[in-house]
């Protein structure tokens, strides 16, 4: 049985407040009854960490179908705290802000790393632009739309990792002089969360890391598809097989390419729809998504969706100058979306936004 000063730093405080077991209870019993609805979750889910019971059950995002339910001890969610913790030198009363909703994982392990660390923990509604104006924090963590629109905030953030999506290159530009130093990383429910980063500014080089570097004690290799097998020591997990498709540079760094069922197969070429996102972004300056659709004499077709108001003649004249990508890439149709869909977690979904226009 885990200690329960394991579970529960003496340092810990929730917006300001100490607890312990007992007062955290009361207070997360008042979220429950008395909170707004992201609340409510927030207090579930301690209730759940106080509880006598040795294992927490967590819902996967659904980024590529139904949501599924996960379930870890609390001995391992304390050991990848402790592993984030290290690693980015956290210590016992620093703060951190939590802006991510506590319904999956990368909210849920905000709130453990901050009882298991000792931690100042603020939570705020996982909206848009959600730092505070009044504070300053010593760590967050965000999704690339929170930090595209916070970008004016972020003086007062010392340390801010960002997942759940890939960073547009503009984004990467527009935060390369922020004071802040912010860390994009690759994990998953599977994985609690990061297991590897890459930093984004402040680099010796002066540019963004084009490849994630494991944490300690995490291994990486491929299997025949080229995608990742993730190895972590911290949570006993051994050869964890992945659908992401990456390029193995050795057992502790890889680029990512893209998920393997995302794949494009268009006239016998494989297209990762990731990477040509990536560069349709950059040159449209808009949220792009690239997807596969049936096509009588390639098998799939390279169809791009681009999310605005504006006619999709403009994008297609830019499409037209792109050099980066080769003629079986580009996206042989462009439509336009005013608001291309994301899941709970602000990932886009891909299949409702093939359903809003009519294509599946």
């Amino acid at each position: 049985m885990i200690e329960q000063t394991s579970l529960l730093h003496p340092k810990f405080t929730l917006n300001g407040f100490s607890h312990n077991a007992s007062t955290l209870m009361d207070a997360a019993y008042s979220l429950i009854k008395e909170g707004d609805p992201f609340e409510l979750v927030i207090g579930d889910f301690l209730m759940d960490w106080l509880n006598d019971s040795n294992t927490i059950t967590v819902k996967t995002s659904g980024t590529t179908g139904t949501p599924k339910l996960q379930t870890f001890t609390r001995q391992q969610l304390v050991a990848s705290a402790k592993l984030t913790g290290d690693y980015f030198e956290l210590s016992p009363g620093q703060s951190v802000l939590m802006c991510l909703p506590a319904n999956y994982i990368a909210g849920k392990m905000m709130i453990v790393r901050a009882m298991v660390l000792g931690l100042d923990l603020h939570f705020v509604a996982p909206i848009s632009t959600p730092i505070p104006y009044e504070r300053e924090f010593d760590f967050t963590a965000m999704v690339p739309m929170q930090l595209e629109a916070s970008v004016k905030q972020l003086d007062q953030i010392d340390q801010l990792i960002v997942g759940g999506a890939p960073v547009s290159q503009e984004l990467i530009r527009e935060i390369s002089e922020v004071r802040t130093n912010i860390y994009e990383t690759y994990g998953m429910t599977e994985t609690l969360t990061h297991v590897a980063v890459k930093k984004l500014n402040h680099t010796l080089s002066g540019f963004a890391e084009e490849t994630f570097t494991a944490l300690p004690g995490i291994e990486f290799e491929t299997d025949a598809r080229s995608c990742l097998v993730v190895t972590a020591s911290h949570l006993d997990l051994h050869k964890w097989v992945t659908n992401d498709v990456v390029t193995l540079l050795n057992n502790k760094e890889f680029s990512w390419k893209g998920r393997i069922d995302h794949v494009i197969n268009s006239g016998a070429v494989k297209v990762h729809p990731e990477y040509v996102e990536a560069i349709l972004r950059d040159a449209f300056q808009c949220e792009v998504v690239v997807i596969g659709v049936p096509d009588p004499q390639l098998g799939e077709r390279v169809l791009g969706i681009v999310e605005t108001k504006d006619s999709i003649d403009k994008y297609a004249k830019i499409l037209e100058s792109i050099d980066a990508l080769d003629a079986f890439e580009k996206p042989r149709e462009l439509r336009a979306i005013t608001e291309i869909p994301r899941n709970d977690s602000g990932k886009i979904d891909r299949n409702t936004t093939l359903e809003h226009l009519n294509l599946k």
